[in-house]
């Protein structure tokens, strides 16, 4: 099976794994493994929303990387358009709410961290939207939930990269896309939110913008328990995740 590095573990029967391979020589491979609603539930238009989602900045929706290809599990000729080995998976699901993330590395790249930053995208297969992060938060609750991420993020200071990977703990470093590495200080907190979040082992994770003064990095990634947060939550949301 060429797709032996990425694992699924997907309970829900309408969700399968689909994936790509093009074979450069020995030690080069391209592969993206994608988990999308099964083709048989004929839900081509959101699958298709999910991978664009997911291969934003990576691959467009007219390359190599098609539902059409995925669909049939294609082995193809490598190509100058074979940029990068990407997985793709859910990561949450529970009464008709999805969550998807996507890893992205440079194609033959042995590295078992991405450098980049993950794209995800999240699903109400009930209205058949994307969802953002404030279909959750109670909107008469929005500013002090910033204002908690903010207080939670700066406290903790929180360094936790989205487009970088911590490779040093003393001192804290982190190494970028670029392969630069630099200290992790004086890391600027903003109050505010960006667009991107995910939900994952019943929690939720979203992304407070920051500055650093030597790295162009935008955001830290922040984790926060549902059920410690169920205070923000628009009560219709707290049912729909299952928070007691």
């Amino acid at each position: 099976m060429v797709l032996s590095v990425f694992a699924f573990a997907q309970s829900d029967t309408l969700l399968k794994p689909y994936y790509l391979y093009a074979k450069f020589d020995e030690e080069c491979a391209a592969q993206v493994a994608v988990t999308l609603f099964d083709k048989d539930a004929k839900l081509d238009l959101i699958n298709q929303v999910i991978l664009n989602e997911l291969m934003r900045g990576f691959y467009d929706n007219q390359s190599w990387v098609s539902l059409k290809n995925l669909y049939g599990n294609k082995s193809l000729k490598p190509n100058s358009e074979f940029q990068y080995t990407i997985a793709a998976s859910c990561s949450f699901h529970y009464d008709d709410l999805f969550s998807f993330s996507a890893c992205a590395y440079n194609v033959c790249d042995k590295n078992i961290y991405s450098t980049f930053e993950s794209n995800c995208v999240n699903i109400d297969l009930k209205t058949q939207q994307i969802l953002s992060l404030y279909d959750f938060i109670d909107p008469l609750k929005k500013d002090s939930f910033e204002k908690y991420i903010y207080a939670t993020a700066t406290r903790y200071h929180i360094k936790n990269i989205p487009a970088c990977y911590i490779s040093s703990y003393n001192p804290l470093q982190i190494k970028g896309a670029c392969s630069v590495t630099v200290q992790a200080d004086s890391i600027t907190y903003y109050k505010g939110l960006t667009n991107k979040f995910y939900l994952k082992d019943n929690s939720l994770f979203v992304f407070n913008k920051v500055k650093h003064r030597a790295y162009t990095y935008q955001s830290v990634e922040v984790s926060l328990k549902l059920i410690y947060i169920k205070y923000f939550l628009r009560p219709e949301m707290i049912l729909r995740l299952g928070i007691q």
